[in-house]
């Protein structure tokens, strides 16, 4: 009877070896994965699955002698690797098309981590670079939004590169860490002053409806540096961006949900005490003052509601002082913004006016980044000194790509009613003769790659103008709220109503 049974224990001990020959190379292999230097948190990934549904979806474990072991190696990170910044258009539609084809991607945030800017410099090999997003596929440069674009308009070549990496052994892999998710939402020059008063006015039922809107709260009483405050305020406004606004519109109702807008009602408090800021650079003042005329219309329209189409409501909004910032110790609406300070004095401030040392020389392509809160405006964006002149010229394309804004039909060209209102800012002072040759000159100029025809339908205006006068019209602006749902924003603690005292 043993002996008979000798042939069943021989195969059941080789079959229970082979198990245990299985389970060890299977725990070597889970080893070689927790040893891996993978930081925590990654900041993004396709449709995310549960840890084993994930391992068992992108992994090949070789649990014995097989023609497996050239399989995508275990729970491998992403190979296209994205540097961006909150609130960066271009980085969103990045972004977006990534995950419209289902490509993973790792995301490094320049703003969060600074330094790493240089390190995509160094990487695709171009000390030049200046914006973001910036590109890579395991390592190998792809460029910025327009490339990727370009690269993904061809068949299958954006997915056969990043499948011809996924299938690279883990030695030829090049790994580029991610920015932790806890560094994200880091706001440069934040401190434990701004986080107790961030929290203390979102414990807050209600906050108090003032003139100007930021004196509802005292300043610590520490003075703050101008470029820093810039800084912070650009981040804070790029996070809030980031999560509430969407192809231009915004959604007004999210404001008051995120911490982000806590964070950036406390530094508006803390403007009232900043200093210098008639010391920052041109460039500096004109990055900051367009941030703060479009963080100061997301404050109005949630406190206030819509600027509205009549133009008394309008006047209110932007002329009156009831939407205004007290900054440094003075005063400042959208109009003193606008017209008294990026528009070079426009609107003059009054003789002796501490005001007038924040005037900058005008560049009009102001009128293409300032937001008024009406679906005409343009989209809302974000601006940075470093990178002003590029997203100017960027925003001013945009804008102007649009059909309402810039179109030619049969000879003549519809134009923006901005260029109607304010003409001499983009012709300068020349006889009025000579203004629609000069203004569609200065239009043809500013029209990206992808609007040659219309570039090359208004030099051919320009060019028989002698024969054929120019014809220029102007649409109707759109003064409906942006808000995303298109219905015009009630005010949280006020109504247009409490705007009939002075």
């Amino acid at each position: 009877m043993v002996r008979s049974a000798y042939p069943y224990l021989r195969r059941s001990f080789l079959a229970v070896l082979n198990v245990a020959v299985l389970v060890r190379e299977a725990v070597s292999s889970l080893r070689a994965i927790s040893s891996r230097p993978l930081p925590p948190g990654l900041p993004l990934f396709i449709n995310p699955s549960p840890p084993l549904v994930a391992l068992r979806r992108r992994s090949c474990i070789r649990l014995a002698s097989s023609s497996a072991a050239a399989a995508v190696p275990v729970a491998s990170a992403p190979v296209v690797v994205v540097y961006s910044r909150a609130g960066c258009q271009f980085c969103r539609r990045a972004k977006e098309l990534l995950e419209s084809r289902g490509i993973e991607y790792l995301l490094v945030d320049v703003e969060a981590e600074p330094d790493r800017f240089d390190e995509a410099r160094e990487r695709a090999g171009q000390n030049d670079i200046r914006t973001v997003p910036q590109i890579f596929i395991n390592g190998g440069y792809v460029g910025g939004y327009d490339d990727l674009s370009a690269l993904a308009e061809k068949k299958d070549q954006l997915e056969g590169r990043v499948r011809e990496a996924e299938r690279l052994p883990e030695s030829a892999r090049v790994l580029i860490h991610p920015t932790p998710s806890e560094k994200i939402g880091n706001i440069p020059g934040w401190d434990k002053k701004l986080d107790d008063l961030a929290h203390k006015l979102k414990g807050m039922k209600e906050i108090a409806v003032t003139r100007p809107l930021n004196l509802f709260a005292e300043p610590s009483g520490e003075p703050r540096d101008a470029l820093k405050m810039s800084s912070a305020l650009r981040r804070v406004y790029s996070l809030i961006e980031e999560k509430t606004v969407d192809g231009g519109s915004v959604d007004y109702s999210k404001l008051e949900s995120i911490d982000e807008w806590f964070k950036y009602l406390a530094l508006a408090v803390e403007l009232q005490s900043v200093e210098g800021l008639e010391k920052l650079t041109d460039v500096e003042k004109r990055a900051f003052f367009i941030n703060l005329y479009n963080c100061l219309t997301f404050h109005g329209v949630l406190v206030f509601g819509s600027p509205g189409t009549s133009l008394w409501q309008k006047y209110q909004f932007f002329k009156t002082g009831k939407v205004s910032y007290r900054i440094g110790g003075v005063d400042l609406s959208n109009d003193d913004i606008e017209n008294g300070i990026l528009r070079n004095g426009a609107a003059p401030f009054p003789k002796g006016d501490p005001r007038t040392a924040l005037q900058i020389p005008l560049d009009p392509r102001i009128h293409f980044a300032l937001n008024c809160g009406s679906r005409g405006c343009p989209p809302v964006s974000v601006f940075s000194a470093d990178n002003l002149e590029k997203e100017l010229r960027s925003a001013t394309g945009a804008f102007l790509s649009a059909s309402d804004n810039c179109h030619v039909t049969k000879g003549t060209v519809r134009l923006s009613s901005i260029f109607k209102w304010y003409p001499q800012d983009f012709t300068g002072p020349v006889d009025k003769s000579e203004q629609p040759a000069a203004l569609l000159t200065w239009v043809a100029d500013q029209l990206g790659e992808d609007q040659g025809e219309t570039r090359k339908a208004i030099q051919d205006i320009l060019d028989n103008r002698e024969s054929r006068p120019i014809r220029i019209e102007y649409s109707d602006y759109d003064w409906g709220a942006n808000s995303v749902d298109r219905q015009p924003v009630g005010g949280k603690q006020g109504s247009w109503l409490d705007l009939f005292s002075f």
